[in-house]
């Protein structure tokens, strides 16, 4: 089996997950790893005009009943083609949002159904991966454009700040030590710089 190191990088909206997985990618291969990163799959099924907002829009569990089924299935099927890479370096999987990002959206009951639903738990969620990198959203530095680079963020900046908040609330209950949390800061830089810095000692 090859080595994969499962990271979820998560957080709340205009926290730069996007811009910090690319950057990740680049810098981790020049390390020497060999980086596989997905796509977030609620924007991916929202850019296709199905989502739990506005016009024509769905019931919120249902959306995050999709979501975690095609999530799942992506996950599994990449972690399945990773052991045939031909590679002798360590894998690096950067997951955009993790399974368990739905949560923050339903109440509890919802998930757990749609956690029966797939026939899953708690348990399988927090084993799936292996660190879980939360960043800030801006909105709490008062930075926040609802719909700057995103046509499909449907959150005012209160929203995101509460919903910035419940992600990382989500994951430390259940993930504990493995979740390590970036505070928002002006200068992009500085706060990439510490995220690269912790992944590349976490990962040795």
């Amino acid at each position: 089996m090859k080595k994969i190191h499962k990271v979820v990088v998560t957080g709340g909206q205009l926290a730069g997950k996007d811009t910090v997985i690319k950057k990740l990618k680049q810098d981790l291969e020049l390390n020497g790893y060999y980086v596989v990163a997905t796509n977030e799959i609620a924007e991916y099924i929202m850019m296709h005009n199905i989502k739990p907002f506005g016009e024509g829009k769905i019931k919120t569990i249902d959306f995050q009943d999709a979501v975690f089924k095609k999530q799942l299935f992506e996950e599994d099927l990449y972690l399945k083609l990773m052991q045939n890479i031909s590679t002798e370096k360590e894998i690096v999987f950067l997951v955009n949002r993790g399974l368990l990002d739905g949560k923050a959206f339903l109440e509890a009951s919802q998930f757990e159904q749609i956690l029966s639903n797939n026939n899953y738990d708690i348990k399988n969620v927090t084993q799936r991966y292996d660190i879980v990198l939360c960043l800030e959203t801006m909105a709490k530095l008062g930075v926040y454009n609802q719909h700057d680079n995103n046509e499909v963020r449907f959150q005012n900046m209160q929203e995101a700040i509460n919903m910035n908040d419940k992600f990382l609330n989500d994951y430390a209950e259940h993930f504990g030590e493995k979740v390590k949390y970036f505070v928002a800061e002006q200068e992009f830089d500085s706060k990439y710089n510490k995220i690269l810095n912790y992944l590349l000692e976490i990962l040795k």
